[in-house]
């Protein structure tokens, strides 16, 4: 006779479950519903992460407003601000036409001329390391004779 075998509950199955009955639980509060379940162990942070992001539910599980002192009273979430560099135009549209390309703004006409200068040695010197990257493979010399009239020329045009 055959013992019937109880089949356990997966950590990764237990998560996801509990992931989508709890969007806003965290790993403390999945293992602590790991350890009411019954189950020995833990389960990793890591694990819970993963599977918040493969459910959707990954970003910042921090309340998104503040209580104001001494009244309990919330404030009211602040507008995201947008990260990095950029910043939006002041009417409100990108600078980019609809088809794609990006269309050259008058800072980007022409580079200061200490800026002309350092991009011109830094082509310079990208065509010497390219030089050198096909003498050590051999067989180029005609497309190394080629690139050294290239630099000759960009030599003598910021030399000016």
């Amino acid at each position: 006779m055959v013992a019937a075998t109880e089949k356990k509950t997966s950590k990764t199955a237990f998560v996801t479950g509990h992931l989508q009955k709890n969007p806003t639980a965290n790993p403390k509060a999945v293992n602590e519903a790991w350890r009411k379940a019954g189950h020995p162990g833990s389960i990793s942070p890591t694990l819970v992460s993963k599977l918040r992001s493969n459910l959707g539910l990954a970003g910042n599980l921090r309340s998104r407003t503040k209580t104001k002192e001494g009244n309990g009273e919330a404030d009211a979430p602040k507008a995201a601000q947008p990260r990095g560099r950029f910043t939006p135009k002041s009417d409100g549209r990108s600078g980019a036409p609809a088809n794609g390309t990006r269309a050259a703004t008058a800072t980007e006409t022409r580079p200061r001329s200490s800026d002309r200068e350092r991009i011109l040695e830094e082509a310079e010197g990208e065509i010497d390391r390219l030089i050198f990257t096909l003498m050590s493979v051999g067989g180029m010399g005609e497309v190394e004779e080629a690139l050294r009239r290239a630099r000759r020329m960009l030599v003598r045009s910021h030399a000016k």
